[in-house]
């Protein structure tokens, strides 16, 4: 038997074992959301699920594309799934999930070339026969998902003899968790240079000149023994000397340009939407559901809340919580004080600070639907 969707396959299901994880929302290992779990492809004959089916959503056009079940990490507490070392990039080469081509070795081969682009030449040199195209999903891991058939039992399930295992089904509730980082930008600075100028200078000194004056003056006189002594020939120097500038310089340090940073710290709003799935749960004709106890609900209403300035309308979402609590998974067969923070929590998510006017009416519903009032 060929590959095929879980879905088109009646006789099979995801054993209690493993777990199903269509539905679940894809994400890198740097949390970088690629997708959701759309579907299965498994191999019938050896009870393996062997590539899951991924909707990539607005970022790709919705597109689909698959990746084989060996590269998948599942985190079982998040609801999540992780293909660790692919990016959007690597999706963008892949191609398009198409299942008419499940059967063919060519479009696993492209597959594979996706996915590892530096073995691309060694991928094309493969040549399987059509029968083992997309069986082996190996080469990109061990992790395989069990199927069993319908109406048979995992080895982690009790059978009893005499009971009749009751149908359920499992409608996976997942949201997006937004998640805020901060990373170091460059948005501007400063660059200082320093060169060096001339720039003319002048001071005023007074200098000093000589001049050496020869005058003879006359003189009539007795000669002295001194002025006999000079009957001699002799030789008299007389220097004249003159002062010039001289200039020297000294650095001194007139000024210092320091460079700092000064950090301030600011808080800001960051704003984005996230995904959540909601689940409403919708009676079937002939089933006994939330409008067979609305008189009730009114009636309470006009009892203790109507003098509050609120219409019922107001209320019905409360009363329909309450009554959806004590008849929808997993708050079945619990007592208020086990489940009453979570609901909380659920609520005041859809309706912030609202609790305190609606739990009693909840409460009420919650009450109702378990038998406790009449």
């Amino acid at each position: 038997m060929a590959l095929a969707e879980l879905s088109r396959l009646d006789e099979f299901e995801v054993a209690d074992e493993s777990v199903d994880i269509r539905g679940f929302s894809v994400y890198n290992k740097t949390d970088e959301y690629l997708g959701d779990i759309d579907e299965l492809i498994v191999d019938p004959v050896a009870m393996k699920v062997r590539y899951v089916v991924i909707d990539a959503g607005t970022w790709l056009e919705d597109k689909k594309f698959i990746a084989p079940i060996g590269m998948v990490r599942i985190d079982e507490v998040s609801n999540r799934v992780y293909l660790d070392n692919v990016t959007k990039e690597t999706i963008q080469r892949l191609p398009v999930y198409d299942e008419s081509q499940l059967a063919s070795s060519d479009y696993e081969q492209r597959l594979l070339a996706g996915y590892y682009p530096d073995r691309a030449a060694q991928f094309s040199e493969f040549r399987y026969d059509t029968e083992e195209a997309f069986r082996y999903p190996e080469r990109f891991g061990a992790q395989e998902e069990i199927l069993r058939r319908k109406g048979t039992y995992g080895k982690n399930a009790e059978r009893r003899e005499g009971t009749k295992q009751e149908e359920e089904i499992r409608v996976p509730v997942t949201e997006e968790e937004l998640k805020v980082g901060k990373r170091e930008v460059e948005r501007g600075g400063v660059r200082v240079e320093s060169h060096v100028t001339e720039t003319p200078v002048e001071e005023e000194v007074r200098l000093r000149d000589e001049r050496v004056n020869v005058e003879r003056r006359p003189v009539d006189r007795p000669a002295t023994g001194e002025d006999l002594k000079a009957f001699k020939e002799e030789t008299f120097e007389v220097t004249e000397k003159d002062e010039e500038p001289v200039i020297s310089k000294r650095a001194r340090v007139k000024e210092e340009v320091v460079i700092g940073k000064d950090v301030e710290e600011r808080s800001e709003t960051v704003r984005d939407t996230v995904r959540r799935k909601e689940v409403e749960v919708e009676p079937l004709a002939g089933t006994k559901g939330f409008e067979a106890y609305e008189t009730d609900f009114r009636k309470d209403f006009e009892t203790r809340f109507a003098n509050k300035g609120y219409t019922y309308d107001r209320y019905v979402p409360a009363y329909r919580y309450g009554y959806t609590l004590a008849t929808g998974e997993p708050y079945r067969g619990k007592d208020w004080a086990e489940i009453e923070p979570e609901a909380r929590r659920e609520w005041e998510k859809r309706n912030p600070n609202t609790w305190d006017l609606f739990k009693d009416s909840i409460r009420y519903a919650w009450n109702k639907m378990r038998g406790r009032v009449s």
